[in-house]
């Protein structure tokens, strides 16, 4: 179900009424969780918000400037998440926040028994792999999202602002698989960062990041990882929450664009990448942009 059709009319009329003239706040509560969507019409800076339980804040429209206790500041756009303990405090900027052009973001508030409790039936019924354990790091506290966890938030808003039959059993396991998904998120970009740690994975994904222009094979991977390529699947995706092959193509969009920024160039973005051709390049990256490699290149210019 495509649930952003759902809730895109009611998102659109939900703020006719603001709370003041820059910005509204609108709160549908949950007996584990509270959600708070907020939209902004006007240029603010420095705005302090604190929640007294943990948070994860989502974007859904726009740019925000992000303070986080005493950690650099970084953009905020949609695709984008950040998770944060209780009682942490952020500032934040709304540069580009107009009348005519909002920006609205999530902030969904967990209960801690909810995270304990989803934590704990994951590491009882999803074991990890070389001794790892399943947690929430709120140090790893800034997340790029996926297609999974794009849907999911889309289907969590549904479930608050829609009257569905089933509501409660639903929400809660739309909100304990948004901490798992969280978990797989923080675990599959702990391997792409520069120190990876010692996991049976490792070696797979920073032999993808080292040759992604090569052309090479899931069974390749799979050699690498010594686990029969059924086996590698199922690891792969309990523990990063996406297939092989959806890495592989994240990586190598994210090398795509760099050489389409550096020359301007389609086509060699495309094949320099690894794409086998243009067609496919073209599907992917307006899978992951939600944009043609044109129009991403003419907003980045």
């Amino acid at each position: 179900m495509d649930y952003s059709v759902q809730h895109t009319y009611r998102l659109q009329h939900l703020f006719d009424h603001r709370d003041t003239p820059v910005e509204s706040r609108k709160v549908f509560a949950f007996d584990t969780a509270e959600l708070n969507l907020f939209e902004t019409v006007q240029p603010a800076e420095r705005f302090a918000l604190r929640f007294p339980d943990p948070v994860i804040a989502i974007m859904l429209k726009g740019k925000k400037v992000m303070h986080v206790g005493k950690k650099q500041s970084f953009d905020f756009f949609p695709g984008q998440s950040v998770i944060l303990n209780s009682h942490e405090q952020m500032h934040i900027d709304f540069p580009e926040a107009r009348e005519t052009d909002p920006t609205r973001c999530i902030a969904l508030t967990l209960s801690s028994d909810l995270i304990k409790h989803t934590v704990e039936r994951a590491n009882d019924q999803l074991l990890r792999q070389d001794g790892h354990t399943w947690k929430l790091d709120y140090e790893q506290f800034f997340l790029s999202n996926d297609d999974h966890l794009d849907a999911l938030v889309r289907k969590l808003l549904y479930l608050y602002m829609e009257d569905v039959y089933g509501k409660k059993l639903l929400t809660q396991h739309s909100l304990e698989e948004l901490v798992l998904r969280i978990m797989q998120t923080q675990a599959r970009q702990m391997l792409l960062s520069d120190e990876p740690g010692r996991h049976r994975l490792a070696e797979v994904v920073q032999f993808i990041r080292r040759n992604i222009c090569e052309n090479f094979s899931i069974d390749d991977l799979a050699r690498r990882s010594y686990l029969s390529r059924p086996q590698f699947f199922r690891v792969f995706k309990q523990e990063l929450g996406i297939t092989p092959v959806e890495l592989v193509n994240k990586e190598r969009l994210r090398y795509a664009k760099r050489i389409l920024m550096e020359s301007g160039d389609i086509t060699q973005a495309c094949f320099a990448a690894g794409f086998n051709s243009l067609s496919y390049f073209h599907r992917v990256f307006k899978k992951e942009e939600r944009k043609t490699p044109m129009a991403w290149l003419g907003e980045n210019e």
